[in-house]
Protein backbone atom coordinates (compact mmCIF):
# COMPACT_ATOMS: atom_id res chain seq x y z
CA UNK A 1 0.00 0.00 0.00
CA UNK A 2 1.33 3.46 -0.61
CA UNK A 3 2.89 5.11 2.35
CA UNK A 4 0.70 8.34 2.07
CA UNK A 5 -2.67 6.24 1.74
CA UNK A 6 -2.29 4.63 5.47
CA UNK A 7 -3.09 7.66 7.49
CA UNK A 8 -5.12 6.73 10.52
CA UNK A 9 -3.03 3.81 12.66
CA UNK A 10 -3.22 2.92 16.22
CA UNK A 11 -1.37 0.27 18.81
CA UNK A 12 -4.43 -0.53 21.18
CA UNK A 13 -2.59 -2.57 24.49
CA UNK A 14 -4.63 -4.83 26.63
CA UNK A 15 -2.96 -3.18 29.91
CA UNK A 16 -4.50 -1.15 32.44
CA UNK A 17 -1.55 0.97 33.38
CA UNK A 18 -0.24 3.46 30.87
CA UNK A 19 2.83 3.75 32.47
CA UNK A 20 3.80 0.44 32.39
CA UNK A 21 2.77 0.87 28.51
CA UNK A 22 4.96 3.86 28.02
CA UNK A 23 8.05 2.10 29.79
CA UNK A 24 8.18 -0.51 27.60
CA UNK A 25 7.39 1.62 24.46
CA UNK A 26 10.69 3.45 25.51
CA UNK A 27 12.20 0.48 25.93
CA UNK A 28 10.79 -1.02 22.34
CA UNK A 29 12.71 2.23 20.98
CA UNK A 30 15.91 1.97 23.17
CA UNK A 31 16.08 -1.40 21.83
CA UNK A 32 16.86 0.15 17.80
CA UNK A 33 18.73 3.05 19.97
CA UNK A 34 16.59 5.69 19.92
CA UNK A 35 17.30 7.43 22.92
CA UNK A 36 14.09 9.17 25.08
CA UNK A 37 14.80 12.99 25.61
CA UNK A 38 11.61 13.98 26.54
CA UNK A 39 7.76 12.65 28.04
CA UNK A 40 5.42 15.84 28.62
CA UNK A 41 1.50 16.36 28.24
CA UNK A 42 0.23 16.62 24.91
CA UNK A 43 -1.20 19.55 25.53
CA UNK A 44 2.07 21.06 25.86
CA UNK A 45 4.20 19.71 23.54
CA UNK A 46 5.04 20.58 20.29
CA UNK A 47 5.98 18.61 17.04
CA UNK A 48 9.59 18.35 16.28
CA UNK A 49 11.14 17.48 12.83
CA UNK A 50 14.63 16.32 14.06
CA UNK A 51 12.86 13.80 16.69
CA UNK A 52 10.41 11.02 16.70
CA UNK A 53 7.06 11.12 18.11
CA UNK A 54 5.15 8.44 20.20
CA UNK A 55 1.48 9.29 21.85
CA UNK A 56 0.16 6.94 24.74
CA UNK A 57 -3.15 7.49 26.00
CA UNK A 58 -4.05 7.43 30.24
CA UNK A 59 -6.43 4.69 31.24
CA UNK A 60 -9.52 3.69 30.00
CA UNK A 61 -12.62 2.25 31.56
CA UNK A 62 -12.09 -1.11 29.20
CA UNK A 63 -8.53 -1.44 30.50
CA UNK A 64 -6.66 -0.52 26.67
CA UNK A 65 -4.03 1.77 26.42
CA UNK A 66 -3.67 3.48 23.36
CA UNK A 67 -0.39 4.53 20.99
CA UNK A 68 0.48 6.16 18.07
CA UNK A 69 3.65 6.54 16.37
CA UNK A 70 5.64 9.38 13.95
CA UNK A 71 6.14 6.51 11.35
CA UNK A 72 2.99 4.11 10.43
CA UNK A 73 5.64 1.55 9.04
CA UNK A 74 7.16 1.19 12.52
CA UNK A 75 3.83 0.28 13.95
CA UNK A 76 4.02 -3.31 13.86
CA UNK A 77 7.32 -3.77 15.33
CA UNK A 78 6.25 -1.88 18.77
CA UNK A 79 2.91 -3.55 18.53
CA UNK A 80 4.53 -7.09 18.52
CA UNK A 81 7.50 -5.58 21.17
CA UNK A 82 4.36 -4.11 23.59
CA UNK A 83 2.69 -7.85 23.37
CA UNK A 84 6.06 -9.77 24.04
CA UNK A 85 7.12 -7.84 27.21
CA UNK A 86 3.65 -7.12 29.00
CA UNK A 87 2.78 -10.80 27.76
CA UNK A 88 -0.52 -9.45 26.49
CA UNK A 89 -3.07 -8.99 23.73
CA UNK A 90 -2.18 -5.40 21.77
CA UNK A 91 -4.24 -5.06 18.32
CA UNK A 92 -2.86 -3.04 15.62
CA UNK A 93 -5.67 -0.74 13.76
CA UNK A 94 -5.23 0.84 10.92
CA UNK A 95 -7.53 2.92 7.84
CA UNK A 96 -6.13 4.13 4.71
CA UNK A 97 -8.33 6.93 2.35
CA UNK A 98 -11.52 6.75 4.96
CA UNK A 99 -12.48 3.22 2.83
CA UNK A 100 -9.82 0.97 3.82
CA UNK A 101 -9.16 -0.70 6.91
CA UNK A 102 -8.14 -3.80 9.23
CA UNK A 103 -5.82 -5.16 11.97
CA UNK A 104 -3.00 -7.22 13.06
CA UNK A 105 -3.50 -8.94 16.25
CA UNK A 106 -1.09 -10.10 18.61
CA UNK A 107 -0.83 -12.33 21.98
CA UNK A 108 2.54 -12.22 24.45
CA UNK A 109 4.69 -11.65 21.13
CA UNK A 110 2.88 -13.62 18.35
CA UNK A 111 0.56 -12.56 15.10
CA UNK A 112 -2.58 -14.39 15.57
CA UNK A 113 -4.52 -13.18 13.52
CA UNK A 114 -5.03 -10.21 10.63
CA UNK A 115 -7.86 -8.86 9.06
CA UNK A 116 -7.91 -6.39 5.62
CA UNK A 117 -11.61 -4.70 4.61
CA UNK A 118 -9.96 -5.55 1.20
CA UNK A 119 -7.22 -8.11 1.09
CA UNK A 120 -6.41 -8.62 -2.64
CA UNK A 121 -6.53 -5.02 -2.77
CA UNK A 122 -3.99 -4.79 0.11
CA UNK A 123 -1.70 -7.95 -0.07
CA UNK A 124 1.44 -8.17 -1.92
CA UNK A 125 0.81 -11.75 -3.06
CA UNK A 126 -2.49 -14.08 -3.23
CA UNK A 127 -0.70 -15.80 -0.90
CA UNK A 128 -1.15 -12.88 1.83
CA UNK A 129 -4.13 -12.34 0.95
CA UNK A 130 -5.11 -15.47 2.27
CA UNK A 131 -4.14 -14.71 5.82
CA UNK A 132 -6.30 -11.40 5.80
CA UNK A 133 -9.78 -12.56 6.32
CA UNK A 134 -9.90 -12.68 9.48
CA UNK A 135 -10.85 -15.51 12.60
CA UNK A 136 -12.82 -13.02 15.04
CA UNK A 137 -12.63 -16.65 17.15
CA UNK A 138 -8.66 -15.72 17.34
CA UNK A 139 -10.01 -12.88 19.36
CA UNK A 140 -12.51 -14.31 22.07
CA UNK A 141 -10.40 -13.37 24.72
CA UNK A 142 -10.76 -9.51 24.18
CA UNK A 143 -14.16 -9.74 23.00
CA UNK A 144 -17.00 -8.11 25.10
CA UNK A 145 -19.40 -9.81 23.06
CA UNK A 146 -19.87 -13.16 20.75
CA UNK A 147 -17.00 -13.31 18.36
CA UNK A 148 -20.49 -14.33 15.88
CA UNK A 149 -20.95 -10.23 16.09
CA UNK A 150 -17.59 -9.49 14.95
CA UNK A 151 -17.57 -12.42 12.22
CA UNK A 152 -20.70 -10.02 10.73
CA UNK A 153 -19.03 -7.20 11.12
CA UNK A 154 -15.91 -8.63 8.86
CA UNK A 155 -17.71 -10.06 6.44
CA UNK A 156 -19.88 -7.20 5.83
CA UNK A 157 -16.97 -4.99 5.52
CA UNK A 158 -15.27 -7.05 3.00
CA UNK A 159 -18.52 -8.01 1.00
CA UNK A 160 -18.80 -3.79 0.70
CA UNK A 161 -14.96 -3.27 0.40
CA UNK A 162 -15.09 0.87 -0.83
CA UNK A 163 -17.20 2.04 1.12
CA UNK A 164 -16.75 4.45 4.20
CA UNK A 165 -14.80 2.90 7.10
CA UNK A 166 -16.17 4.56 9.66
CA UNK A 167 -19.29 2.49 10.22
CA UNK A 168 -17.54 -0.90 10.80
CA UNK A 169 -14.46 0.10 12.50
CA UNK A 170 -16.91 1.54 14.57
CA UNK A 171 -18.76 -1.08 14.93
CA UNK A 172 -15.88 -3.38 15.49
CA UNK A 173 -14.76 -1.63 18.19
CA UNK A 174 -17.72 -1.82 20.00
CA UNK A 175 -17.28 -5.35 20.46
CA UNK A 176 -13.87 -4.84 22.25
CA UNK A 177 -15.01 -2.12 24.28
CA UNK A 178 -12.38 0.31 22.58
CA UNK A 179 -13.16 4.12 21.74
CA UNK A 180 -13.69 5.32 18.55
CA UNK A 181 -12.07 8.01 18.88
CA UNK A 182 -8.87 6.27 19.68
CA UNK A 183 -8.99 4.17 17.22
CA UNK A 184 -9.99 6.23 14.45
CA UNK A 185 -7.19 9.20 14.75
CA UNK A 186 -3.32 9.25 14.25
CA UNK A 187 -0.13 10.95 15.45
CA UNK A 188 -0.36 13.65 13.29
CA UNK A 189 -4.34 14.46 13.72
CA UNK A 190 -3.02 15.17 17.44
CA UNK A 191 -0.78 18.43 15.88
CA UNK A 192 -2.70 19.11 12.81
CA UNK A 193 -6.32 19.34 13.86
CA UNK A 194 -7.76 21.74 16.75
CA UNK A 195 -7.53 19.89 19.97
CA UNK A 196 -11.36 21.11 20.62
CA UNK A 197 -12.30 19.17 17.93
CA UNK A 198 -11.61 15.51 19.75
CA UNK A 199 -10.42 15.86 22.86
CA UNK A 200 -14.05 15.76 24.46
CA UNK A 201 -14.15 12.25 22.65
CA UNK A 202 -11.23 10.71 24.02
CA UNK A 203 -10.92 9.18 27.70
CA UNK A 204 -8.82 11.13 30.10
CA UNK A 205 -7.26 13.38 27.52
CA UNK A 206 -5.27 15.49 30.53
CA UNK A 207 -3.18 12.27 31.16
CA UNK A 208 -2.27 11.69 26.90
CA UNK A 209 1.49 12.17 27.26
CA UNK A 210 4.23 12.71 24.11
CA UNK A 211 7.40 10.99 23.98
CA UNK A 212 10.22 12.15 21.87
CA UNK A 213 13.12 10.33 20.86
CA UNK A 214 16.33 10.96 18.99
CA UNK A 215 17.53 9.70 15.95
CA UNK A 216 20.72 7.27 16.09
CA UNK A 217 23.15 8.49 13.35
CA UNK A 218 21.88 7.84 10.06
CA UNK A 219 18.33 6.25 10.67
CA UNK A 220 14.99 7.73 10.81
CA UNK A 221 12.68 5.02 11.74
CA UNK A 222 12.65 1.68 13.13
CA UNK A 223 12.14 0.07 9.79
CA UNK A 224 14.66 2.37 7.74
Amino acid sequence: MDDSARYCIGIHVAAPDPLAVRQKAVAAMAAHHFGLFSDELVDEAEPDDDSYGLICSGPTRAGWVSLYVTDWQDSGVIAQYLSHALSTAVLEIWVAEDTLWGYNYFECGEVRDRFASDPVGVAESPAEATRLYGDPGVLRGILKTSPDVLESILRHSQANAGGLAAGPVGRASDTLGLNFNHVYTSYEAFFDDDPEDYSPGLENWAQFRHLTFRHPQGKESISG
